[in-house]
């Protein structure tokens, strides 16, 4: 039995991420729409993702939809093939390009890929990432 309607899940990399763009979502009024958890580092996604779908959260589906974020590091083209890869294994399914819904799974899943974006709160770099919260919210 479901006690509450599903919320997307937003995966961040390290917590420090998890506050800056928990903070963000916050700040664009997302922050109730949104749930957020930390996967402890680039190395750590490919097994997560696997855990991930053993959860009770997941099983049960309180989540409508997943987000997966990860910096780019110092190089784009290698993070984007590792987050690529990670999804790919975890979820039998690869994003083509950043942003990209890759699938939907009885409406219960559905997992994004971003490059980590240079975001000031001044900034218009905020604006897509704003954009795909958004999306994940809504």
């Amino acid at each position: 039995m479901k006690l509450h309607t599903p919320q997307p899940l937003v995966l961040c990399e390290g917590k420090e991420d998890l506050l800056v763009i928990e903070a963000l979502a916050d700040h664009a009024g997302l922050g109730d729409k949104l749930t957020f958890l930390e996967y402890g580092g680039k190395d750590n996604l490919r097994s997560y993702l696997h855990l991930l779908k053993a959860t009770p959260a997941y099983v049960r589906g309180e989540y409508s939809k997943v987000l997966v974020t990860r910096d780019a590091d110092d190089n784009f083209d290698s993070s984007w093939a590792a987050l690529k890869g990670a999804i790919g294994e975890a979820f039998s399914c690869e994003p083509q390009e950043p942003g990209e819904c890759v699938k939907v799974v009885g409406g219960q899943s559905l997992e994004r890929a971003i490059p980590k974006l240079p975001i000031d709160w001044d900034d218009a770099a905020f604006l897509p990432l704003r954009h795909l919260l958004e999306d994940a919210a809504s």
